[in-house]
């Protein structure tokens, strides 16, 4: 199906897509559309720092006041005469799209910078302006270049949502000149859904997410011109899901559904009655991922929505409520131990993810952990090694779903200093054994080791680990004489690393 040529009806919007590449987590990360975005006389970012300073700048401004509007009349001239016949387009420069096309006589404008664009049925001109607050008294656009002859022909006249519709053109095929979807509701107003001519012919365009009629239009960048426009009906998509109607907290279920499967599209938890940009983060998978899509419940209990939302104009095409309850836990372990002891921790409750079972500091943040001090909830007793310096702590079974955690149970205990004794001979030839007899917390790392006197706790000349099983354990002593030291070495959770809690003088000779 071909598309006339244009009688007239023109627009102009900027320059080129900017595109930033950056990794993101899964937790951290939202659903993102593919769309490149088009602006008028301003740079994008050019990397991700830039990006997220200027969504936190986005986030964070006021709307400043558009300042007093004005009628300003249009004048489009040739050879120094005026010509009626022309119509005007006006872009916002730093803004994206038209703000208004196909105008004629006056436009009313708030102070800022426009790009105004006059065209015939053979001619165009632009001129970029500052409207002040009493000037210009009128925006007079000069007619400078034939207007050049293009056409459109879509390979199809009605297209899914969401689809890529390839579309054969002819034109000038200048610097950034581009093709896009136009809205349907009569503003006529470009859509974010654009390709650029020089990436081929025909050229594959990506189809709006919402349904209705709109125009397909040929943009020359450089006059703001439209070429050759056409009418396109984007039909709607659909989607189902099925999944639980309800679920323990921080559980995972499975979600199978059907739908247009577009790049974009997603499924996953939100906040019921939330809109169709909200979403739990973690909680959501690429619906191109395939069915069924495994989902983790959110921490905290309540009534969620379970949804598969078309991305590229983010719109919901299937909810079914779930009702997230609320997860429960105990643990049961002793009141008291020495620091860098092993204790047994009794508990009921599951948990997957990063759930843990672990002792940390007394009032720590719910997600706080103590490298070495932990275990997962995989069994209903677990072993856990106590931090290295005493004071009160706390044994928490700690649910996570979706980078979120919370305390589902908490017992006290307080860490007591440890304790450890050394029984060895004073004295010993070079190179003979030494026997040494031990006591202390005999945890993982711990060790028992000779070293000079005066060197740091992890030096040694011969050393062995202090486990359950050794009440003593044999050295080789050096061969050189001299002062040393028989020490018991521990090494537990925490951040003390490693220290020595027991020594005694060996003398070499």
């Amino acid at each position: 199906m071909a598309l006339d040529q244009s009688n007239g009806i023109w627009g102009r919007v900027d320059r080129k897509p900017k595109v930033v590449r950056f990794s993101i987590s899964m937790v951290e990360r939202k659903p993102l559309s593919c769309i490149a975005v088009r602006t008028v006389g301003r740079e994008g970012a050019s990397n991700s720092s830039e990006l997220g300073q200027a969504l936190r700048i986005t986030e964070q401004a006021k709307p400043r006041p558009a300042g007093e509007t004005r009628s300003i009349p249009l004048e489009a001239t040739e050879g120094g005469h005026p010509v009626s016949s022309a119509v005007f387009t006006v872009t916002k420069i730093g803004g994206s799209g038209m703000i208004a096309e196909n105008v004629s006589g006056s436009i009313t404008l708030a102070p800022g910078h426009y790009r105004i664009s006059a065209v015939t049925d053979t001619r165009t001109g632009q001129s970029d302006v500052e409207v002040m607050k009493n000037a210009p008294l009128k925006i007079v656009v000069t007619l400078t270049a034939d207007r050049p002859k293009a056409s459109l022909q879509p390979a199809r006249a009605s297209v899914p949502a969401t689809e890529t519709l390839e579309v054969k053109w002819t034109g000038p095929n200048g610097k950034d000149d581009y093709i896009v979807f136009a809205q349907p509701n009569g503003n006529g107003r470009e859509t974010r859904h654009f390709g650029y001519t020089r990436d081929g012919n025909p050229l594959r365009v990506r189809v709006p997410g919402e349904s209705g009629d709109y125009e397909l239009r040929y943009v020359s960048d450089a006059s703001g011109a439209i070429l050759a426009r056409g009418k396109i009906t984007v039909t709607p998509v659909t989607a189902t899901l099925n999944a639980p109607a309800q679920g323990v907290a921080g559980s995972e279920i499975a979600v199978t559904f059907t739908g247009p499967n577009a790049p974009e599209d997603w499924v996953g938890l939100a906040k019921a009655g939330a809109d169709a940009r909200a979403y739990e983060a973690g909680a959501w998978r690429y619906a191109n991922n395939d069915s069924p899509a495994p989902l983790h419940l959110p921490v905290e209990p309540g009534f969620y929505e379970v949804r598969y939302v078309s991305g590229l104009d983010p719109k919901i095409l299937a909810a079914k409520q779930v009702e997230v309850t609320a997860a429960s836990a105990s643990v049961m372990a002793p009141a008291r131990g020495m620091a860098g002891a092993t204790i047994q921790v009794s508990f009921s409750g599951t948990g997957s993810g990063d759930s843990f079972i672990g002792v940390v500091k007394q009032g720590a943040e719910e997600r706080a952990w103590i490298s070495g001090a932990y275990h997962r909830p995989d069994r209903q007793q677990v072993s856990l090694r106590l931090p290295g310096e005493p004071g009160p702590y706390e044994v928490r079974f700690v649910l996570e779903a979706n980078g979120v955690y919370k305390v589902l149970a908490s017992t006290p205990i307080m860490v007591e200093p440890a304790v450890a004794s050394i029984s060895a001979p004073d004295q010993a030839r070079p190179g003979s054994e030494v026997t040494i007899a031990i006591t202390g917390p005999k945890g993982d790392g711990d060790r028992v080791a000779i070293a000079p006197v005066g060197t740091a706790p992890d030096a040694f000349i011969d050393y062995r680990d202090a486990t359950p099983d050794k009440s003593s354990v044999t050295l080789r002593a050096p061969s050189k004489p001299g002062a040393y030291e028989v020490r018991y070495v521990m090494r537990a959770p925490g951040t003390a690393g490693r220290r020595v809690i027991a020594r005694t003088s060996l003398r070499i000779q």
